[in-house]
């Protein structure tokens, strides 16, 4: 009986930490709007600072994202407006694929890495 007790908590200890795991994911489906920006400039000491910019960036079902920026630099313009695909890990922007940009959501945030020589980032917080 003791062994039977043991068993059902240890298989309600692992559903219950599964469940909670899944729920603190924050998806990357929506749109995001740019607030802030890393520029480095190799001291290893940038931080990110905020920035005035109507630049956004709408991921969608399917692993494809829209623009209104051009995602291929770290820019901070809205113009041209872009596309591409995306994964767990990266956004691959249609005019230079070649490159993927890693990103990461941090503290709700999303955290853009451009393909700098030193580090250039951006970060955006969710609008929808």
């Amino acid at each position: 009986m003791k062994n039977i007790f043991l068993l059902t908590g240890i298989i309600l200890f692992f559903l219950t930490n599964a469940c909670t795991t899944a729920d603190d994911e924050v998806s990357i489906i929506g749109k995001w709007k740019l607030i802030e920006v890393l520029n480095d400039d190799g001291g290893g000491g940038g931080t990110f600072q905020e920035v005035e910019s109507s630049k956004t960036i709408t991921f969608n079902d399917g692993n494809t994202f829209t623009a209104n920026g051009d995602m291929c630099s770290a820019s901070l313009t809205n113009e041209p407006l872009s596309g591409g695909t995306y994964s767990t890990t990266t956004i691959t922007p249609a005019t230079c694929s070649e490159v993927p940009l890693n990103y990461e959501i941090q503290d709700g945030k999303l955290i853009i890495s451009f393909n700098c020589i030193e580090p250039c980032k951006q970060k955006y917080i969710r609008l929808l």
